[in-house]
């Protein structure tokens, strides 16, 4: 005899209930029906069954059309199913800036002239797309987007200019129009290429004529570097501590001379500034040698000492000989005292004496 139940012993649990007919045998134990226990299990079959649609029921299509026509990029950090949803594929990206950030500003002009020709499509493109790291990837990765834009600029700039195009139209037509638009001046270039300088690293140098990143030749049409020597500051400590291998010295100039391409100042002729010369100097001697300063430099053998030294000599002589060309100019800034106090922590007698054949000269300010 064992127990079926708690409580009760087989025997005394057959006696006592007799009625076999309102017992269902489960698995072990006997156990008595409710009554009503068939409408609860009715009323949860029918509660299931009208379960409410939610917005998680909806198809993803329908979800990134939402996402485009709403214009808040922040809409995927809601929940983990907009998050799935709202992957930032090149399509998606593509729409949501066509929608959000791009405006035609001829959209109240006729739209055919006098003869019948058909105006063209004159785009407008928000600033803001540039405050956006996603976003300014993007274009990066098809500059084609920026060929077609007129102008770019903020929202209320845009609505501005809209509104004087379609003044200067019923005046004078288009000419006056296409006349106007040319006298605009050029704004400096967004904040981020000056935090985000790998951007200007992205060329491709292997050809024998370089090609330069297409986006920010580009985005020169509209834009223009009005700190370069702050930016060339900004980019060398980013290629010696931030850099991992993936550019080269070569990579380097070639950074630097598209910053002149695109500069406010005539830098293609001589710098005017030893900043970007002492940058490099303090990150050349003064960074940890090491096989990730000597992959950087192209030394093939780190434990090599002495052609790390010469390499460093033929970089710092190439830089001066490319971008401090002119000779009363260039003597002047290598006399400079904060340069000559850069080289006495430097502590080495070839750069010194290197800086001294181009017509540096220390000053009775600098204690040795």
């Amino acid at each position: 005899m064992g127990f079926i139940a708690a409580g009760y012993r087989t025997q005394d649990f057959k006696t006592v209930y007799s009625d076999r007919e309102n017992w269902v045998i489960c698995r072990r134990a006997k156990i008595r029906r409710s009554p009503d226990s068939d409408a609860k299990n009715l009323r949860k079959r029918h509660k299931g069954a009208i379960k409410a649609v939610t917005i998680e029921d909806l198809p993803s299509e329908l979800i990134q059309r939402i996402f485009v026509f709403c214009g808040n990029h922040e809409l995927y950090e809601v929940s983990k199913f907009f998050y799935r949803c709202l992957k930032p594929t090149s399509f998606l990206l593509h729409r949501f800036i066509l929608e959000n950030f791009c405006q035609d500003l001829n959209l109240e002009l006729a739209r055919t002239d006098d003869t019948g020709t058909r105006l063209p499509v004159f785009y407008g493109l928000n600033g803001k797309v540039f405050e956006n790291l996603t976003y300014v990837s993007f274009l990066n990765g098809n500059p084609r987007l920026v060929q077609d834009v007129g102008h770019i600029g903020h929202c209320d700039e845009l609505n501005t200019l809209q509104e004087e195009r379609l003044a200067l139209f019923n005046e004078g037509g288009l000419a006056a129009v296409a006349g106007r638009h040319k006298e605009l001046p050029k704004q400096d270039y967004p904040s981020i290429f000056y935090s985000e300088v790998e951007f200007f690293f992205q060329n491709d140098i292997q050809l024998q004529k370089p090609i330069y990143n297409q986006f920010i030749l580009e985005l020169s049409a509209h834009y223009e570097v009005k700190q370069p020597y702050y930016l060339m500051e900004t980019l060398v400590h980013w290629f010696f501590h931030v850099n991992r291998g993936q550019y080269n010295v070569n990579h380097l100039f070639h950074a630097l001379i598209l910053i002149t391409h695109i500069s406010s100042s005539a830098l293609s002729k001589s710098f005017d500034n030893n900043g970007p010369l002492i940058e490099l100097i303090n990150n050349l001697y003064l960074t940890p040698g090491g096989p990730e300063l000597n992959a950087l430099l192209l030394v093939d053998d780190y434990t090599d000492e002495e052609a790390l030294h010469r390499r460093r000599i033929r970089v710092l002589n190439k830089f001066i000989k490319k971008f401090y060309k002119i000779e009363g100019t260039r003597a002047t800034l290598l006399s400079h005292d904060i340069l000559w106090e850069a080289l006495v922590n430097v502590k080495d007698k070839h750069v010194i004496k290197l800086i001294m054949d181009y017509g540096g000269q220390p000053s009775f300010n600098v204690i040795w």
